[in-house]
C-alpha cells in the first residue's frame, strides 16, 4: 500500500509541475532552492530513504533541478529530441549512469544557448556534487557577448569528482571576453578520472585572460586516464590565453597521469601573449605516462608559445615518461573517396557491435562449432552487439527480429543454437566489408591471409598460407610493429589458429617512438571493434562485443595477430555492383524458380506489384538463408507469398525486384509486366 501512495505522489507532482510551467526542459524558472519535500520520480520509483532515485525520461530530468542534494541514478537512454535546454542553476547532490547491471546510460540531444550576462553555461551552471558512469552525448552549446563566463557541456564550473564520463559529440560554439571555456566544464576544481570528450570547440576570444581546452578550461585538480579528442579551433585577440587540447591551464599540484590528446588543435592569435600545446597551455603539476596524439596542429599569428606537450611549466612541475604520437599515418590524410568508403564499413561493423537488444523471455543456447559456445540472455536486460553465433547474420536481418523497442519479437523460440540470429567474428568483419567490396570470399581465418580479397597491411612477408604464428615469428617484432603502425580504420587483424579470431580496427593506429625513431609496443596501440565467443568480464557491457577495445602492438605481435585489408581500400573504390535474374516469370498462379545472382554479397531481396499509377499493391522481402558468401538466392519465396495477392483479372500489373547489396544499395534486378 505504502508503494502505491507513493507512485501516486509522484504521479500528481509531475502533473502538476508539468500544468504549471509549461515545457519542462525550455526556460524553467522552477526556485530549485526552496524545495522542501522528498523527490518522487514520474516514471522511476524510489529506492531507499536517502534519497536515490530513478531517472527514466525526459521529464524525470526536472527533477535535477527541484531536488539538487538528492542521489539519482539515470536507469535509461534519455534523448531530448533537440529541445533547448535551461540550465540548472546548481547541484550538490550525486548523480549515476550505473542501473540494474548496465553502466554508462546517456543523457543526449539537446540545446544550450548562452545568454548575455551568463557567467556559468552548462547543463548544470554549478556543480558542487559528483557524477559517475554517464554519457553526455550530442550537445549544442552557442553564445556570444559573453563576459568573464565559464562554459562547459555538463557544468559551467564544478567543484568535485567525475568519473568515468564521457562526451561524445559535442558542439560548442562561443564567443566573448575573458572566458574559461572547456568541453565537458569551464572552469574544474575536482578531479577527473577515465573520461573521455570529442567534438569539436570553436571560440572567438578577446579581453585579458581566455582559458581554452578540449576537457575543462581550467583545473586544479588530478586528472587520470583521460581522453580528449576534442577539435579546437580558437581565434583568439587581447592580452593573455592559456590553450590547450586537454586543459587550457592547470593550477594545482596534482600530477596528470596517462591523458591523451588525440584531436586537431588551430590557433590563430593576435593576442599579446598565448601559451598552446596539445595538452595544456600551462601547468603547475607533473604530467607522467601520457601521450600527445594530436592528429594536426596549427599555430598562426602573433604571441604564442608552443611546446610537444606543454607550453610552459610552473616551478618543478615537467614531463615524466610521455610520448608524442607519430601522425603520418592518421585516416585523415586518407583521399576523400577512400576515407568515406572505410568509414562506411567501420560505421556498419560499429552498429553490429552496440546495437541494443532486450529479451522477452529467457534464452539460451549452445552452438554447433566444436568449441561449443554457450550463451545465456535474462528477460528484460538488454544486450549489446549481435549474439555469437555461427549463422552469419547480417544486421539487417537481426533488426527484422526485433520491434520498434529493440525487443525480441515472441516469435523467436528461446532456446536452441540457431534461435538467435547473429554471427561470429570475422563475419562480423565480412558483412562490413561487404558494404563496399564484391572481392572478399572468405569463410575462415586461415583463408583470409593474402587470398579471397584479402591483402596484407605493411610488409611483412607471407611465410605460411595457415600459421600466423609461424608469420609473426618469422618477420620478428620490428617488421611486425611497423606493418601495424600501417593500420588505418577499417583494416582488420587475424589470428589464424587453432580456432581463429579477428578484430576490425575503428581508425588509424596510434604510433609511439622512442628517441631513436623505433616503435615502443607497450605505449602504441590499435582501437578495436570485434564480436567475441563468449559474454566479456565487464557487466556493463553484457555483450560478447567490444567497440574501440585497445590492443598495444606487444599484444597483438605475442597473440600472432597479422594486420590484413582488402582489395577496395588499396584501389581507393568500391567495386562495381553486378547483379542479374534468370527466367523469373510471373503468372496468375505463381512464380516459376529463378535465381537472382549478385556479384556482391546479397543482403536482402524485395520484390513488389505495383499497378499502372505505380502504386506498390504488395510487396515482400526475404533474406538469403545464413551462409558465409551468399551470392545467389532463389525465388522460390516470392512464388507462394504472392499467391493469395487480390489481383483484378484483366488488369496489367508491374512486378519488380530489388536486391540488397552493399552500402545499403537496393539494385534493381528485374522488371516487366504481366497481365493477371
Amino acid at each position: 500500500m505504502k508503494r502505491i501512495f507513493v507512485f501516486f505522489l509522484a504521479v500528481c507532482m509531475v502533473f502538476s509541475l508539468v500544468a504549471c510551467s509549461g515545457d519542462p526542459l525550455v526556460q524553467s524558472t522552477t526556485n530549485a532552492g526552496t524545495a522542501t519535500e522528498e523527490p518522487q520520480g514520474t516514471s522511476g520509483s524510489l529506492q531507499d530513504s536517502k534519497g536515490n532515485y530513478i531517472l527514466d525520461s525526459v521529464e524525470d530530468l526536472e527533477l535535477l533541478r527541484q531536488f539538487p542534494t538528492a542521489t539519482f541514478t539515470v536507469a535509461a537512454e534519455i534523448d531530448l529530441g533537440g529541445a533547448t535546454w535551461e540550465p540548472i542553476e546548481s547541484f550538490s547532490g550525486k548523480i549515476s549512469g550505473q542501473w540494474n547491471g548496465t553502466f554508462n546510460h546517456t543523457i543526449s540531444n539537446f540545446v544550450i544557448e548562452a545568454k548575455a550576462g551568463d557567467t556559468e553555461v552548462g547543463f548544470i551552471r554549478n556543480m558542487t556534487g559528483s557524477i559517475t558512469d554517464l554519457i553526455f552525448a550530442d550537445v549544442t552549446v552557442k553564445g556570444s557577448g559573453l563576459s568573464s563566463a565559464a562554459v562547459g557541456v555538463v557544468a559551467g564550473t564544478a567543484t568535485h569528482s567525475f568519473t568515468d564520463v564521457d562526451l561524445k559529440d559535442a558542439v560548442i560554439e562561443v564567443a566573448g571576453s575573458d572566458l574559461s571555456v572547456g568541453g565537458m566544464v569551464g572552469s574544474m576544481k575536482g578531479s577527473a578520472v577515465e573520461c573521455f570528450v570529442s567534438g569539436t570547440l570553436k571560440a572567438d576570444l578577446s579581453g585579458k585572460e581566455n582559458y581554452v581546452g578540449g576537457l575543462f578550461g581550467s583545473t586544479k585538480s588530478a586528472i587520470n586516464t583521460t581522453d580528449s579528442r576534442m577539435n579546437l579551433n580558437v581565434q583568439i585577440a587581447g592580452d593573455t590565453g592559456y590553450i590547450g587540447g586537454l586543459v587550457g591551464s592547470s593550477e594545482g599540484s596534482a600530477a596528470f597521469s596517462e591523458v591523451d590528446y588525440g584531436g586537431n588543435l588551430s590557433v590563430n592569435s593576435s593576442a599579446s601573449s598565448v601559451l598552446a600545446a596539445p595538452l595544456a597551455g600551462k601547468s603547475h603539476c607533473t604530467i607522467k605516462n601520457s601521450y600527445s596524439s594530436a592528429r594536426s596542429v596549427s599555430y598562426t599569428g602573433s604571441g604564442i608559445v608552443k611546446a610537444d606537450y606543454v607550453a610552459q611549466f610552473d616551478g618543478s612541475a615537467k614531463v615524466d615518461g610521455c610520448y608524442i604520437r607519430d601522425v603520418s599515418n592518421i585516416d585523415e590524410t586518407l583521399p576523400a573517396a577512400e576515407y568515406e568508403m572505410r568509414k562506411t564499413v567501420v560505421d556498419y561493423m560499429y552498429a553490429e557491435v552496440t546495437v541494443p537488444w532486450t529479451p522477452t523471455k529467457d534464452m539460451s543456447y549452445e552452438d554447433t562449432c566444436s568449441s561449443h559456445h554457450a550463451q545465456n540472455y535474462k528477460a528484460g536486460v538488454t544486450y549489446f552487439g549481435l549474439p555469437y553465433v555461427h549463422t552469419c547474420g547480417s544486421l539487417e536481418r537481426f533488426n527484422n527480429y526485433l520491434d520498434e523497442n529493440h525487443q525480441v519479437l515472441d516469435t523467436v523460440p528461446a532456446v536452441g543454437w540457431n534461435a538467435m540470429l547473429g554471427n561470429d567474428c570475422v563475419d562480423a568483419m565480412y558483412w562490413a566489408w561487404s558494404r563496399v567490396s564484391a572481392s572478399v570470399s572468405y569463410t575462415l581465418t586461415n583463408n583470409m591471409i593474402w587470398e579471397n580479397g584479402m591483402i596484407p597491411v605493411g610488409t611483412y612477408t607471407k611465410t605460411s598460407s595457415n600459421s600466423t604464428t609461424k608469420i609473426c615469428t618469422d618477420n620478428g617484432e620490428k617488421v611486425m610493429y611497423e606493418a601495424y603502425a600501417q593500420i588505418k580504420m577499417g583494416d582488420g587483424v587475424v589470428f589464424a589458429e587453432p580456432n581463429g579470431h579477428g578484430r576490425m580496427a575503428s581508425e588509424a593506429a596510434y604510433v609511439y617512438r622512442n628517441a631513436d625513431g623505433s616503435i615502443n609496443p607497450d605505449k602504441s596501440y590499435v582501437l578495436m571493434h570485434e564480436q567475441g565467443a563468449r559474454m566479456v568480464t565487464k557487466p556493463s557491457d553484457a555483450s560478447t562485443c567490444n567497440a574501440n577495445e585497445k590492443y598495444t602492438f606487444k599484444q597483438l605481435f605475442s597473440s600472432h595477430y597479422i594486420p590484413v585489408t582488402i582489395a577496395e581500400f588499396a584501389e581507393g573504390k568500391a567495386s562495381e555492383i553486378q547483379v542479374s535474374c534468370d527466367n523469373t516469370n510471373f503468372t496468375a498462379t505463381g512464380f516459376s524458380e529463378g535465381t537472382i545472382t549478385s556479384n556482391y554479397r546479397i543482403n536482402w531481396v524485395r520484390a513488389a506489384i505495383l499497378d499502372a499509377n505505380g502504386a506498390v499493391i504488395d510487396q515482400k522481402i526475404s533474406y538469403p538463408s545464413p551462409g558465409q558468401h551468399n551470392v545467389t538466392f532463389s525465388m522460390i519465396f516470392f512464388r507462394s507469398a504472392f499467391r493469395r495477392t487480390p489481383l483484378t483479372s484483366g488488369t496489367k500489373y508491374t512486378y519488380k525486384v530489388y536486391v540488397g547489396v552493399g552500402n545499403g544499395i537496393e539494385a534493381e534486378a528485374e522488371s516487366f509486366e504481366f497481365t493477371a
